[in-house]
């Protein structure tokens, strides 16, 4: 009896060894993985080993870690780390749109948008390190001219921040999170916004996962919905014409990119990409309304999606892709007499020093 209970013991021994042991070996594999995944390596050409990774960072979270990577995960919501405000990008910013405004006749008006750490950050951890993006935003605004009108957008959408105006899992706003932003732009625009009840919404998916999870390889959050609004008996879009930085010009039929319309396609590239102004340097939208006004739009992806409901208030509106237009289209643009110049760009642009007028 007690020889049995002798191996017993051992055999418990022997198997509680190889459990720590085999945790251990996959810890560490995971762990190296979770590295490459954070790093952009492809983890897929591992038997399991998105899945390795993925245990790996639920574990850490679990343990009481707030980041994968650069990006800081909540119960609720992924976002970006923010890094401390460089003063020099600030006033490099602020002196590229000067130098902007200077050479043109139309006024300028300039608008940026916060990221989802900048309106949720106080949901992270007190020890957690991030910067104060309504300062840096104050800060930019400051140092612009009289002849640029800043638009300031973070107090509304921090109101609105227990609606759905941010991604869960991207760090871009929603399209009701735009429809916001297009509500405080075009009163300072000089129109009056039209109601969201205006708006039929249709679904494209509830299924996506955004850049911060497909950037963590972490995909434990709900997931996104991606919606696309168009007005009821509002003005609709009567040509459309694309432009390369050659300025060659193309015709089109849709705002959007048809293609990636079916929730499979949503699903394998970023929310704002089915926006036809995200994957060319121009795109002129000319329109139905009759008041013969010009915008011209100057953006980087944040604020794409606020497109659809600037063209309801203008005959034309012109989207200068700031990450994409050489400096050539930005003279051709300007050549075209807008009565207005709306300039939209991300704070995490500002802070990263990625943003500047190309003229």
């Amino acid at each position: 009896m007690a020889a049995d209970a002798g191996r017993l013991t051992a055999l418990c021994r022997a198997v509680l060894r190889s459990a720590l042991l085999f945790g251990m070996v996959a810890a560490c594999g995971a762990a190296a993985l979770a590295k490459g995944a954070a790093g952009g390596d492809t983890v897929g050409a591992f038997p399991y080993g998105a899945q390795l990774a993925e245990l790996y960072h639920e574990l850490r979270l679990r343990c009481g870690s707030d980041t994968i990577g650069s990006v800081y995960v909540t119960e609720e919501r992924m976002m970006r780390r923010t890094i401390e405000y460089d003063m020099e990008k600030i006033e490099q910013t602020a002196a590229w749109v000067n130098h902007f405004a200077r050479q043109q006749t139309a006024p300028v008006y300039w608008m940026a948008l916060p990221t989802a750490a900048g309106i949720y950050g106080e949901t992270l951890p007190e020890y957690a390190p991030r910067a104060n993006e309504p300062a840096m935003l104050q800060a930019v605004a400051a140092q612009l001219d009289d002849s640029v009108t800043a638009i300031e957008v973070y107090s509304w959408l921090y109101a609105m921040r227990e609606a759905y105006i941010c991604y869960r899992t991207d760090d871009r706003l929603t399209a009701y999170g735009s429809f916001c932003a297009y509500k405080t732009a075009i009163r300072k625009l000089g129109f009056t916004g039209i109601g969201y009840d205006r708006y039929r919404i249709t679904h494209l998916t509830a299924e996506y996962q955004g850049n911060l999870a497909q950037e963590t390889g972490y995909y434990r959050l709900p997931a996104d919905v991606v919606d696309l609004y168009t007005c009821e008996n509002g003005a609709e879009y009567t040509s459309i014409t694309e432009y390369d930085n050659s300025g060659n010009a193309k015709q089109r039929e849709s705002l959007y990119q048809t293609e990636l319309l079916a929730q499979e396609e949503v699903l394998r590239h970023s929310a704002c990409d089915v926006f036809a102004s995200a994957t060319v340097p121009m795109l002129q939208v000319e329109t139905s309304v009759g008041n013969g006004k010009h915008l011209l739009l100057l953006t980087d992806d944040n604020g794409l999606g606020m497109v659809p409901f600037l063209m309801q208030h203008y005959a034309c509106v012109t989207v200068i892709n700031t990450d994409l237009a050489e400096a050539a289209l930005w003279e051709q643009a300007s050549a075209m007499e807008p009565a207005q110049i709306l300039i939209v760009c991300g704070a995490d642009t500002i802070a990263n020093g990625q943003w500047q007028i190309k003229s």
